[in-house]
Formats: structure tokens, sequence, C-alpha cells
């Protein structure tokens, strides 16, 4: 599937840095794929260091993520360093 913008919300700021949080179907190794992330970056703000906590699931079992954007501020493309949580 391809990002959800109505599943993202931001919860927090934190003096240059924002923290969202993310909630998708899609598997974390699609959401970790370069470009993902690029419509947050074109249409909500999404910048560079920012924080995004992903909640998905694998079968049944409910799983995080947090991954800390890097965005290209000409072309606006996303990157994203992922930190996996157990």
């Amino acid at each position: 599937m391809a990002f959800d913008r109505m599943n993202l919300n931001k919860h927090a700021d934190f003096d240059r840095h924002r923290m969202f949080h993310y909630k998708t179907p899609d598997a974390h190794s699609t959401v970790n794929a370069s470009g993902y992330f690029n419509d947050a970056a074109k249409n909500c703000g999404l910048e560079t260091a920012d924080v995004i906590v992903s909640v998905g699931s694998t079968g049944t079992t409910p799983t995080l993520r947090m991954y800390v954007a890097i965005v290209d501020p000409t072309t606006k493309v996303v990157t994203t360093n992922q930190l996996s949580v157990s």
C-alpha cells in the first residue's frame, strides 16, 4: 500500500524537531523504503530529524518501529533510519 496521510498525526514539537504517530497495515520493510514518506514532506511538513513512531502488525502481533526522517531539501525525497523497539 501507499502512505496514507490520514494516518499520520503530529504529537509533539521539540525545539526544531517534531514527533509523529503513524498507523499502517503496511509491512515495516515497505514503510522504511526510500520515498514512502515523500507525501508527508510535501504536504505535512515532515523535515529532517523529525521522528515517526509507526504502529503496524506482523500477523496478529502488534509491532512498533521508530524512524528518523532524512528529507532532501530540494526534491523532498524522504529516506528514514529505523530503530526497532521490541
